[in-house]
């Protein structure tokens, strides 16, 4: 037996070389394993988000800490303001204070007085909030931005503490003051170094702090508050003589009548706020805090501590990435920061263009040093092994390769001698040891299958030929193979490869289709009036080449019969829907052929009327002209197809404008109006139809879309005036479109009242006793999703008081049938919520008190933030009749004026937001938040409720901050049955508490 085809030189190679390279390339596959399921589990990725979102959590804890300092204590001036205020004004009217006398040349009769007298309120309020300074400046003329600052100079006084964090000392010796007449030293406080009588803003001196908020409320003659005017300094300043920087924070003094006549602020030295951002705590000694602000996209750092605090940039350009953190340069080096938020200013308060935000950043090679070391070490075990494992192959490998080398010297010995294949010697190897043995019993079974397939093509159903021919060998030919292909009176006993070549050639003009992999190939033959299909199949393997060719006439004829019923509309003969959108979404695929193109969307008018008066044949007889008409009077290559019943499409496509494409249709629609039929009854009926155009790629450049443009603008035609073409338009489409279906479903849910309302338990802190269900809007609709998107729904559409009114009606009197009932805990109270900027008309309440007169002691009304507080619906509903005096401020926290809506409404409960007590139980800030607040609460006879207690952990955590009330999903769901107990496993952590006391409830109003 011999090879078919010797083997090139450079093939040959070793049994040790196939042996090794398997080897090695498992042992790498290994390795590749390994390392993928590394990166695949996304182990670094995963590190390098750990330490991201430390940081994260880290700086927005430090955030929430530094933002309630700012704002809630710092800030806070309102007591002392008042207490200034009503000096100042006193002295005004008893004429002791001479408004005219204050200003740029320093203070007139009773400035000094002034400022003697709230020396104790200001140094009581420098130690009670730690602050680095107080100061107040007198002033009552006009401050304009072309203001001759060089020569004038303002009375005032400024007290400073050096260490705020350090204890009190006796008699005030650790104050200084730094500014203040003559008067004020010589009664009270030491001076500081860089003392001076009065304030005085040169040339390049800070005075934003004085100027901003003073003109601000004096443009505003008095009309805004002083905390709407307060203003951040943002940036560094020190006073004329002094080394001090600070930041203050400052607003307007007002009298009585509303006149401006100074400022009051407070002064963070920049050390000191530096120790309030402490940078070892986000990353060793290569972290560092940047307190800055943000205008128009640009960050500009006010101070830092750690890394940057000595080489703090002028700006930031920060990018955004994917986990919410950013990054920026600095030196040339990139950082990874996290960036949150400081939320010093109301909400289009004067001053709250400028973005307060807190920056933690660190090095990114440091943030992620644990990450790259667990990657390199990785990398190394991986080369280590890789080492080891090929010394280990390539001893395995050798070890193999001996006794075949032998076998294959025994084999060569053979050849040379001619004697056959020898009997080989035993290797050891069982796989081995069994090839003499086949070899044998291989060459019987290829000639015997041979002989068996001859046999088998003689048998066949099919006409079947074929050929083989191997390189630099001739080639065997069947004697029917060009017969089959059409090709007579070829002598293929001698035929050369190149021959064979030439007359397959001959044949490219019959190909009709070829496959993919370019394997099979099927030809048309014509014979006289006679066609066939012969399919030829080609497969190479290794340096064989063999082709079979078959007569696929019958099952081709059957593939085309089947794709022309798919194709074609059996009642016009054009394109159906199914080939028009593959033969469409073919073309879109390519937009170089589409050019600018237009789909024509038609509907045949008066088809029904044909039908009902002459019946569905003459029907048909009318959809086939029509069906005809567009074919033939469409120009060539338009596709033209019946989409169903009365509808058809046509796509114009391939033009350089719509001018052309528009005078096309215009040629179509005048060829249309030329068809007709002749009815039953004789007479003519010409064709109408009522057609849609839309543009692409102008209204889209999605097939989909087109069609439902197209389809939209037909119908405009059909239900304004038949007959007629028209383009689409967009605007038009929109305006149809724009949530027609949500407010007309939330239109008619109003004005049928169908709201209702499911009731959720409130539960004493310290028994787990209910002790008042909170009323919560439900909706039963196909489009409206929730509450949410009714109130959105009702504030565009002008209908907030409908909800209002509803909202007390329906759940009031949804709760009294309960209680008739039984369903409810007797004594327990209603919370129902209200929308701050909504009160029911006095006929209205006049009706509630009527129909719920019983129920409304024990009614809370809930005031909701996300509306704006109207004081004088707060006023009607605290003068409606029988309103019981219990107010509730939802959502406290929540970002909406908070703190001064509890001061203006002075509720009786005061609902935490669910933001707040959300994880409470792993985050100190948000416990303190609460502590604090709870204690307020206590001091003014107001009760607190946790709302959104959802784990046992929160739960525990609540109870003990002290908060009266609780409620959530841990304690009970909103259900149109009401609970009379709490769920079981709250009650046992209830029980499980040391009771911290009776508490009394309801509270005394």
């Amino acid at each position: 037996m011999k090879l078919n085809k010797t083997a090139e030189p450079g093939a040959v190679r070793p049994v040790s070389r196939f042996l090794i390279l398997p080897m090695l390339g498992l042992l790498a596959l290994e390795i590749a394993l390994l390392m993928g399921s590394v990166i695949i589990s996304g182990v670094f990725p995963q590190l390098r988000e750990n330490a991201d979102q430390m940081l994260i959590q880290q700086v927005e804890n430090r955030r929430d800490y530094l933002e309630t300092a700012m704002v809630s204590s710092w800030s806070n001036l309102s007591s002392l303001q008042e207490t200034i205020n009503a000096t100042a004004s006193d002295m005004v009217e008893n004429g002791s204070l001479d408004l005219d006398a204050l200003g740029p040349s320093g203070s007139g009769p009773g400035g000094d007085e002034l400022l003697t007298g709230i020396v104790p309120e200001l140094t009581s309020t420098l130690y009670a909030k730690r602050l680095s300074g107080v100061f107040v400046i007198l002033n009552t003329r006009e401050l304009p931005d072309d203001f001759n600052w060089e020569d004038a100079s303002f009375s005032g006084i400024c007290i400073r503490d050096m260490d705020p964090s350090a204890p009190q000392s006796m008699h005030n010796a650790d104050l200084l003051l730094v500014r203040a007449p003559v008067a004020v030293v010589r009664s009270h406080l030491s001076t500081n170094s860089d003392w001076k009588p009065q304030y005085t803003f040169r040339s390049g001196s800070g005075r934003d702090f004085f100027q901003q908020p003073f003109q601000i409320a004096r443009n505003a003659k008095g009309s805004l508050s002083a905390q709407y005017c307060g203003y951040w300094s943002e940036q560094p300043y020190r006073l004329d003589g002094s080394d001090t920087t600070c930041i203050s924070y400052s607003q307007p003094l007002k009298l009585r009548d509303g006149t401006v006549y100074g400022v009051l602020g407070v002064e963070l030295q920049t050390d000191y706020l530096s120790r309030q951002l402490p940078a070892e705590e986000l990353y060793k000694d290569a972290g560092s805090y940047i307190l800055a602000t943000c205008r128009d996209g640009v960050c500009k750092p006010v101070l830092a501590d750690g890394v940057f605090s000595d080489r703090m940039p002028e700006t930031l350009t920060v990018e955004t990435r994917s986990d919410g953190s950013v990054s920026f340069e600095s030196d040339g080096r990139k950082y990874c920061a996290a960036m949150k938020p400081l939320r010093l200013y109301s909400n289009n308060a004067p001053f709250s263009g400028a973005e307060w935000v807190l920056i933690g950043a660190a090095a990114e090679k440091d943030l992620y040093y644990f990450s790259d070391y667990v990657r390199t070490l990785l990398t190394a075990i991986a080369l280590v092994t890789i080492l080891f494992g090929a010394l280990g192959s390539a001893f395995i490998s050798r070890s193999l390769a001996d006794p075949i080398k032998t076998l294959a010297d025994r084999v060569a010995e053979a050849q040379k001698s001619h004697t056959g294949i020898p009997d080989l010697p035993a290797t050891g190897i069982s796989e081995i040891d069994q090839f003499s043995k086949a070899i044998f019993s291989l060459s019987r079974s290829v000639m015997e299958s041979s002989t068996k397939m001859l046999r088998i093509i003689d048998m066949a159903s099919v006409e079947l030929g074929g050929f083989e021919y191997r390189d630099n060998e001739s080639m065997f030919v069947t004697e029917n193979f060009f017969p089959m292909l059409g090709i007579k009176d070829v002598d293929v006993a001698g035929i050369t490869q190149q021959q064979f070549g030439r007359l397959l050639e001959q044949l490219d003009s019959n190909l009709i289709s070829r496959s993919a992999k370019r394997d099979s190939r099927l030809y048309k033959i014509k014979e006289g009036d006679s066609v066939r299909y012969i399919r030829v199949s080609i497969r190479r393997d290794g340096g064989c080449l063999v082709g079979l060719a078959e007569n696929a006439t019958a099952a081709t004829l059957e593939r085309l019969r089947i794709e022309h019923e798919r194709d074609y509309d059996l009642l016009t003969g054009i394109y159906n829907r199914r080939a028009f959108c593959r033969m469409a979404d073919d073309l879109f695929l390519s937009p170089e052929q589409l050019g600018t193109a237009a789909l024509l969307m038609i509907d045949l008018d008066n088809l029904k009327g044909i039908n009902d008066r002459f019946g569905h044949d003459s029907g048909d007889q009318y959809i086939r002209c029509a069906g005809q008409c567009f074919l033939h009077a469409a120009p060539t290559g338009t596709l033209v197809a019946r989409q169903s019943g009365d509808e058809f499409f046509l796509l114009f496509y391939g033009y350089s404008g719509q001018s052309e494409i528009r005078s096309k249709i215009g040629q179509l629609v005048d060829a249309v109006r030329q068809e007709f039929i002749i009815l039953p009854d004789g007479l003519p009926q010409y064709l109408s139809i009522s057609g849609g155009v839309a543009w692409y790629p102008l209204d889209s450049c999605g097939i989909g879309e087109l069609m439902k443009y197209a389809d939209f603008a037909m119908y405009q035609v059909k239900h304004a005036r038949k007959n007629n073409v028209i383009e689409f338009d967009l605007e038009q489409y929109q305006q149809a479109n724009d949530s027609s279906e949500c407010r007309q479903e939330f239109h008619r849910i109003l004005d049928e009242g169908r709201l209702t309302y499911h009731f959720q338990p409130i539960a004493d802190a310290h028994t787990g006793k209910i002790m008042a269900y909170e009323a919560l809007m439900r909706v039963d609709a196909t489009t409206l999703k929730g509450p949410e998107q009714i109130l959105n729904i009702a504030r565009r559409e002008g209908r907030l008081n409908d909800i209002e009114r509803l909202t007390w009606f329906k759940s009031a009197e949804i709760f009294q049938n309960l209680l008739d009932q039984g369903q409810a805990v007797p004594d327990a109270l209603l919370f129902v919520n209200s929308i701050a900027s909504q009160a029911m008309t006095p006929r209205r309440a006049e009706e509630f008190h009527r129909l719920f007169s019983t129920l409304q002691p024990r009614i809370v009304t809930e005031i909701l933030e996300s509306e704006d507080m109207d004081n004088a619906c707060t006023r009607a509903k605290r003068e409606a009749p029988g309103f019981s005096g219990m107010f509730a401020l939802d959502d406290y926290g929540s970002g909406y004026s908070s703190e001064k809506n509890l001061l203006e409404l002075a509720p009786a409960f005061t609902k935490i937001d669910i933001s707040i007590i959300r994880s409470i139980d792993a985050s100190r800030d948000r416990q303190e938040i609460v502590s604090n607040l709870v204690a307020y609460a206590h001091q003014r006879n107001m009760k607190v409720i946790a709302e959104g207690v959802e784990t046992p952990r929160e739960l525990e955590t609540v109870i003990d901050l002290g908060v009266d009330l609780m409620q959530g999903y841990f304690l009970g769901r909103p259900t149109a049955i009401l609970h009379k107990e709490i769920t079981s496993e709250a009650m046992e952590l209830i029980r499980g508490k040391k009771s911290a006391g009776e508490h009394g409830f309801p509270p005394k109003i």
